[in-house]
């Protein structure tokens, strides 16, 4: 993994909770129908179906507010050994779960030592939580401004398209991949 980064469920509610909020503040000062607008508005329901998701694993799965997930920003080999994995006639929507089988370093679902095969079929989750772990994990490969993230306990404090920019500890990790 080129970075990795722990989450805390309700924390990572309650972040894109204060997001959803300025969010829509900052949509009643904009013109409807403008560029502008109309991306706020897009941004707004991919937070939403993103906090669905997080809620649905909270509340309907069982993992509680304070379940820990640690994902992590796939090198390119491991990119390359995932798709290894991916069956050839696999759609858009299996190709995110396995990414978020082979981004997943743990969670309640998930054990550290499972391979991408047992990761990706502990993903019975909600859609919604899926696409949050795949925007998370590309995010956590993007180099901020001032080089890659922190090798200490930060808070991301960008911006990104992908990104739910929630709170947690940044660190590099050299642990072996469950892709491998």
């Amino acid at each position: 993994m080129l970075q990795t980064q722990t989450y805390t469920l309700g924390e990572e509610i309650a972040s894109l909770d204060d997001r959803l909020t300025a969010l829509k503040d900052r949509i009643n000062d904009l013109e409807p129908g403008t560029g502008e607008y109309d991306a706020a508005q897009s941004q707004k329901s991919r937070l939403q179906y993103y906090k669905i998701g997080l809620v649905w694993q909270r509340d309907e799965a069982g993992w509680g507010s304070d379940a820990e997930l640690t994902l992590g920003a796939l090198s390119a080999l491991e990119e390359a050994e995932m798709d290894r994995h991916i069956p050839s006639n696999a759609g858009q929507k299996e190709r995110r779960l396995w990414f978020a089988a082979a981004s997943t370093v743990s969670a309640p679902n998930v054990d550290d030592d499972d391979d991408i095969e047992a990761a990706f079929a502990a993903l019975t989750v909600h859609p919604g939580y899926a696409s949050w772990v795949e925007a998370e994990a590309n995010d956590l490969g993007v180099p901020s401004e001032s080089g890659n993230r922190s090798s200490t306990s930060s808070t991301a404090t960008g911006t990104s398209a992908t990104s739910t920019d929630g709170p947690g500890e940044t660190t590099t990790s050299s642990s072996d991949s469950r892709t491998g």
